[in-house]
């Protein structure tokens, strides 16, 4: 992308390249090909107060926007979208997370429960359009943790029995959460979850309640074998974190034999990531990095921690 956008602008100087997601950190500060970053926030509001700056009108000729709200934004695609049948595609029930995990640098964490929802009426009328217009039956839910609250599930069943046809689709959740509600075993399963992404971390104590989901410790891996029994419909995949401090090397591949030995489906490791002076949305440890005597000793790695005897 780096070396296209070059090129583009060598011959092009006047056109100007937009950048976001908030996984774009500060070391991309040395990257003059991108003229503007949008890293802190959600980009709807964002990106039209932007394209208002750059045609230099005055403010009295700008026009009087509302900002945006997911609560009532039909998630609907249009024929220049080119959708394809039998494709699966994206789908945003609602924004934010009721969970404040500390290692998470997700935007609108903490909010509270049932806000930013789309409601029950709203989305039995998208998915029918998608429906009825493209033959759209599957999706993946982009929602940061689709089952932190409870409520949502059992509306997504009553949506799904409402449907003109057999909805399927794909999140990422939170397997304590199904542990604590044990009713939305099956009700994940009739009303159309064909695969989840769970957010384990690791089965270790000391890293389990450093993340603070201590669950994943006390009931983690005997959990995940019940569902891979009661489950007959869903391919079930967990995420890890390499580099908890207090987590030794060997435990990591304890871990991974255990996983290779179950019956779930992938799972990867991905390294702790914190990263010094970032212009995105940080993490409570990062936030907290002094108090918690998080350091990055070299100024030209950014992403490269040390915390007790760990580092990246």
């Amino acid at each position: 992308i780096y070396f296209s956008l070059s090129e583009i602008k060598k011959e092009f100087p006047k056109i100007k390249t937009v950048v976001g997601g908030h996984r774009f950190y500060n070391h991309l500060e040395d990257l003059d090909v991108f003229d503007y970053k949008c890293i802190i926030d959600y980009g709807e509001d964002w990106l039209l107060k932007l394209l208002d700056e750059l045609t230099n009108k005055s403010l009295a000729q700008k026009l009087k926007r509302k900002s945006f709200d997911i609560n009532t934004h039909r998630f609907v695609f249009r024929e220049h979208d080119c959708i394809l049948p039998g494709e699966s595609l994206p789908m945003e029930w609602g924004r934010g997370c009721i969970f404040k995990c500390p290692f998470c640098r997700s935007p609108n964490l903490g909010k509270k429960s049932g806000s930013d929802e789309k409601s029950v009426e709203l989305m039995v009328d998208v998915f029918t359009e998608m429906y009825e217009r493209f033959g759209t039956t599957s999706y993946y839910f982009v929602d940061e943790t689709f089952n932190a609250d409870v409520k949502r599930i059992e509306t997504l069943h009553e949506v799904s029995q409402r449907l003109p046809f057999q909805l399927e689709y794909i999140v990422y959740a939170r397997a304590d959460l199904i542990d604590k509600h044990p009713h939305t075993i099956d009700m994940l399963q009739d009303s159309g979850l064909r695969a989840v992404l769970f957010g384990i971390e690791t089965f270790h104590p000391e890293g389990a309640k450093l993340v603070l989901k201590p669950w994943s410790a006390k009931r983690g891996n005997d959990f995940l074998s019940e569902l891979r029994n009661r489950w007959n419909k869903v391919h079930i995949d967990c995420s890890l974190i390499a580099g908890l401090p207090g987590v030794s090397n060997e435990y990591h591949y304890e871990l991974a034999d255990w996983f290779l030995n179950s019956k779930l489906g992938f799972f990867n490791f991905k390294p702790l990531l914190m990263v010094k002076g970032a212009e995105s949305t940080m993490s409570t440890w990062e936030i907290d990095s002094s108090k918690l005597k998080i350091e990055w000793p070299d100024e030209k790695e950014p992403a490269y921690w040390t915390w007790g005897d760990t580092n990246y």
